[in-house]
């Protein structure tokens, strides 16, 4: 069953592979355009009478002179600092080659060129824009909730509090004085900070488009996306665009909005977050997200989607951010996780946190939760919900780290109380000594209640010995045979086959 599914994910996105986003390394690099596997020649073509914005073009003032609906396209070049507020049905492209490659960037940073030596350090004058500060921030990222970044040849310096904390790899702001501090000599180098606040933001206009471009480096907030800062108008479709380097997170949507084929890579604080009706997020890659270093718990990672109903998330590869990798909380509704890819992400895989209707099937899920405590860090965590069907996925568990699949009920007042989970016909493979599989509480008032609300069926569990320990029940740990004879997981079978999976996008 799984490799039918494999077979079916990998022709879906062959379909949807026109024109879409490039692969991304751990650098954020492009390592080849995903349309190039596309039997017939890339389409990528704009509407005939498109206005074309040359660079250094105000593209604000050009919108502001043609009515609403009207289409636009951004011509190759760097377009520096373009916040553009779009009106209802307007259409943003960028220019590309013959090949598709996208050749029109917006970019929210200015450059520093003057600088001046202060015993160890060199400076440079900017002013803040003075935005407001948001986040909770971990320990070695100590101005996680300040929106400036600085760039050094396109390479992410870390921003320390202090001067005396300058080293190579890390920088200062000194507000008070307005003076950037560095530890190194910028001649000759492109040093840059982030300035410009969204790439485009509406909270009224509707249907707008914005496809085919590079967007970077934009000093949005934290919880605010560079594309659609705190929430856009409805049915805004962001259509493949390389979204990266940008200070909060790389994209938002609302009601009705689509986010799809795009390359969303190490921005600050998340790739893709969304709120409102009918959301559709599809066959993107999802990558080396919160830079910033942003605690995974407060809000950060791959992608992050609150009081939802009706999203759907499918065909997505999602790796190496920094917390979980795709997420739904605050009583999310009717969710539905299809075919998605989901590898490396120092959190949960896929996490459902007081939620509720959620389907989460044909999945490929692994080594996930390497930052996990207690059962977090499961590949797929359901935590503090309801009405939950986990079907027909591949769980790989990592040697060291992580679980498989885990419903977990803490006694939080807006948690969910436990009802209709249903496991089955998962495929979960642990490769080495870690990991548990099961439902488990941290209060001894709800065990029974979590115990009764799911049905265990069908599964396959793979690992070096079957009667290890590791299936949480009732406040306990047992081994496979010993929850088989207390009637649960009927159907399913546990064995020694452990062979790794090849994680990649597909």
């Amino acid at each position: 069953m799984q490799s039918g599914s494999r077979v079916k994910v990998v022709a879906l996105l062959l379909a949807l592979a026109t024109c879409a986003g490039d692969r991304i390394d751990a650098a954020g690099a492009a390592t080849g355009n995903r349309g190039d596997v596309a039997a017939s020649a890339p389409r990528c073509d704009v509407p005939p009478g498109a206005i074309r914005i040359a660079p250094g073009t105000p593209v604000q003032e050009v919108v502001d002179r043609h009515p609403p609906g009207t289409s636009f396209v951004l011509g190759r070049g760097v377009h520096l600092r373009a916040s553009v507020s779009p009106r209802d049905g307007d259409r943003f492209f960028g220019e590309r080659d013959a090949d598709c490659r996208r050749l029109a960037v917006m970019r929210g940073a200015r450059r520093l060129t003057e600088f001046s030596r202060e015993g160890a350090h060199y400076f440079a004058h900017h002013v803040s824009r003075e935005d407001e500060i948001n986040g909770r921030c971990r320990s070695d990222a100590p101005r996680c909730d300040r929106v400036e970044d600085l760039f050094v040849d396109d390479r992410l310096l870390r921003h320390v509090s202090r001067l005396e904390d300058v080293e190579p790899g890390k920088w200062h702001f000194d507000y008070e004085s307005s003076r950037v501090y560095v530890a190194f000599d910028p001649t000759g180098r492109r040093v840059e900070i982030s300035e410009a606040r969204f790439a485009f933001a509406s909270e009224t206009a509707r249907n707008v488009v914005v496809e085919g471009l590079v967007i970077e480096k934009y000093a949005n907030p934290a919880q605010m996306g560079a594309v659609g800062e705190r929430g856009p108008g409805p049915g805004w479709r962001i259509v493949d665009n390389e979204i990266r380097w940008n200070h909060g997170a790389g994209v938002t949507v609302t009601d009705g909005g689509a986010i799809r084929r795009n390359a969303i890579h190490h921005n600050g604080q998340l790739g893709a977050t969304a709120d409102g009706v009918g959301v559709v997020v599809e066959g993107n890659e999802i990558a080396w997200n919160n830079t910033g270093g942003t605690e995974a718990s407060w809000e950060a990672g791959g992608a992050k989607f609150a009081e939802t109903r009706a999203l759907t998330i499918r065909d997505n590869c999602v790796h190496h951010n920094d917390g979980p990798g795709l997420w739904v909380d605050v009583d999310a509704r009717d969710t539905r996780f299809i075919a998605n890819t989901v590898f490396e992400n120092e959190g949960e895989g896929i996490f459902v946190e007081i939620s509720r209707e959620a389907l989460i099937r044909n999945n490929r899920v692994g080594r996930n939760g390497r930052s996990g405590r207690w059962l977090y860090g499961a590949n797929i965590l359901i935590s503090g919900s309801r009405d939950t069907r986990t079907i027909g996925n591949l769980v790989e568990v990592a040697p060291n780290y992580g679980h498989g699949i885990v419903v977990i009920w803490q006694e939080r007042e807006d948690a969910h109380a436990p009802r209709n989970h249903e496991i089955a016909e998962n495929d979960v493979t642990f490769l080495g000594t870690a990991g548990r599989q099961g439902a488990a509480t941290d209060f001894d008032a709800g065990t029974a209640a979590l115990a009764a609300s799911l049905v265990l069926r069908n599964n396959r569990y793979h690992m070096s010995d079957p009667n290890t320990a590791r299936f949480e029940w009732n406040d306990r740990v047992l081994p496979f045979s010993d929850l088989q004879t207390l009637g649960r997981e009927m159907g399913s079978s546990a064995d020694t086959e452990t062979r790794p999976e090849a994680w990649r996008c597909p």
